[in-house]
C-alpha cells in the first residue's frame, strides 16, 4: 500500500485539496516512522506464509484422470499423495453438500481457500457456508500460500546423513556403516597394489 492508496482510502470522500494535504501529512509520518507503507508488490514480504499439510484429510480415491487434473490445477498440493488429495477433494465437496462435487477444467480458487481454513484452524469442525465460515475465509487473506517443490521420483534425494534421520528410520545404518568399510578396504588396498613389483 502506498501513502496515495492510504489516502484515497481513508479520505477519498473528501475536496480535492483535502486529499492533498492527506497525502501530504502521510509522507511527513512515513518519513518520521509512524506509518508504514509498502510499495505495490512488497505486500507479499510481509505476509506470513502457510504450507498446506495433507494430514488431516486421510484417505480416499478418485479416478487417476482426477487426481492428475487436481495435481496439474491446484500445484501448491501437486505433491500431496494421491489418497490425501482424493480425500481434500471430498472434504471440500461435503462443504457444499455433495458427496463429490465434479473437477471443473478451470482452477477454483475456493478449494485453496477452503484448504487454508482448515490449516489455519484445525480445531473448527462442522464447517458450513455461513457468517463464520466467511469470517474464515477473510482472515486468510492475512496469509500466502507457499508451495512446496514437488520432487519427481526420477530423482529421488536421498535423506542427510544425521543422527536424527537414522534414529527416525530414514537412514538404513547397517547398510551405510557395510558401504563405508568396504570404501575404507578398498582405499586401504589400492595403495599395496601400487607399491608392488612388477
Amino acid at each position: 500500500m502506498t501513502v496515495e492508496r492510504l489516502a484515497d482510502a481513508v479520505y477519498g470522500v473528501r475536496r480535492p485539496d483535502a486529499l492533498q494535504q492527506t497525502r501530504r501529512l502521510l509522507r511527513a509520518w512515513e518519513a518520521q516512522g509512524r506509518v508504514v507503507c509498502f510499495a505495490k508488490g512488497l505486500y507479499d514480504l510481509v505476509r506470513p506464509e502457510v504450507r498446506l499439510d495433507p494430514a488431516p484429510y486421510g484417505r480416499s480415491v478418485l479416478p487417476k484422470t482426477s487426481i492428475q487434473l487436481l495435481r496439474a490445477l491446484y500445484p501448491e498440493v501437486g505433491h500431496w499423495p494421491s489418497t490425501a488429495l482424493a480425500a481434500a477433494w471430498r472434504a471440500y465437496s461435503r462443504l457444499y453438500g455433495s458427496p463429490l462435487l465434479p473437477i471443473l477444467e478451470q482452477r477454483e480458487a475456493a478449494f485453496l481457500e477452503y484448504l487454508m481454513v482448515r490449516e489455519l484452524h484445525p480445531t473448527e469442525t462442522g464447517l458450513q457456508l455461513d457468517a463464520r465460515y466467511e469470517a474464515l475465509c477473510q482472515e486468510t487473506l492475512f496469509y500466502r500460500l507457499g508451495t512446496v517443490p514437488v520432487v519427481t521420483e526420477a530423482s529421488p534425494q536421498p535423506p542427510e546423513v544425521t543422527v536424527a534421520n537414522i534414529e527416525a528410520g530414514l537412514i538404513d545404518f547397517k547398510v551405510l556403516a557395510r558401504a563405508t568399510r568396504l570404501k575404507l578396504q578398498r582405499a586401504h588396498e589400492r595403495p599395496s597394489e601400487t607399491n608392488s613389483p612388477s
